[in-house]
């Protein structure tokens, strides 16, 4: 079966931006859906699924793009509930825009998919060809199931991809970025290791500020994080990071939960 891509689309500047980033990579095996949601107020007691739908301006993509499908639906009602009960393979949004999702906001809307998603969401930014990957690791569940998406993109094998780990005084990062190194190496990728060094003069170590200054000092196309890790008193909630992540990273984001419902 072929891959699914859905990319929500809701006709502002950002959506644009993240078509112009679906355009820039290539995906053989892959259908790309665009889906609509025109909230029209309507009280559905039975909700119906996106139907087929012939937009006036339709979205086109590039020979180069190798999809086997491109199609176009629209739905009725709130784009977090139609989005987090639309299954796929990868969701892509845009940043926030000046259509709908920017007066629901895109945070809003982000975290409402993570608490209910349907598939890995990715928040796309730039119009270039993915070269430099960063996939936050911290040795939690989700990062067997993030390898995994990760490893399923058509152009990963391409790309530079980069393990972060941020020691926070427990030994526990070297360890998981190797794990996570191995996991990778399964899949044929090469990756390079790297362990932010624990501060001995502090007490609480901020992951959040920990990877974005690494982001800020290292090129990076696409960031991949989890939506939860490993909790205790000496630890932050991964998911914490994310959030984080979504709302301050210039580049693009993929936001990885451990399940996803079937397709």
């Amino acid at each position: 079966m072929d891959r699914l891509l859905l990319f929500a689309d809701d006709s502002s500047d950002g959506s644009t931006h993240a078509w112009e980033w679906i355009s820039a990579q290539s995906w053989p095996g892959w259908q790309v859906r665009v889906l609509t949601v025109q909230r029209q107020g309507i009280d559905h007691r039975d909700p119906q699924p996106p139907q087929p739908w012939s937009p006036a301006s339709p979205r086109k993509l590039p020979a180069a793009a190798e999809v086997t499908s491109l199609t176009h639906t629209v739905a009725d009602g709130d784009p977090r509930e139609v989005l987090s009960t639309t299954p796929a393979d990868l969701l892509v949004i845009g940043p926030r825009g000046s259509g709908l999702l920017k007066r629901l906001h895109v945070g809003s809307v982000a975290e409402a998919l993570l608490d209910n998603p349907s598939a890995p969401l990715l928040v796309a930014h730039g119009n270039h060809t993915v070269e430099h990957i960063t996939i936050a690791v911290d040795g939690s569940g989700y990062s067997e199931q993030a390898m995994r998406i990760v490893a399923a993109l058509p152009w990963v094998g391409a790309t530079r991809i980069t393990l972060l780990g941020v020691d926070e005084g427990d030994g526990r990062a070297p360890a998981a970025v190797e794990s996570a190194a191995a996991l990778m190496e399964s899949h044929a990728l090469v990756v390079d290791r790297r362990v932010v060094p624990h501060d001995e003069n502090v007490l609480t170590v901020n992951v959040r500020h920990e990877i974005d200054s690494f982001l800020a000092d290292h090129r990076c196309d696409l960031v991949v994080v989890g939506t939860k890790g490993l909790t205790g008193s000496k630890r932050l909630r991964l998911g914490s990071v994310a959030d984080y992540l979504a709302h301050h990273v210039q580049c693009s984001i993929l936001i990885v939960r451990d399940t996803y419902p079937p397709r």
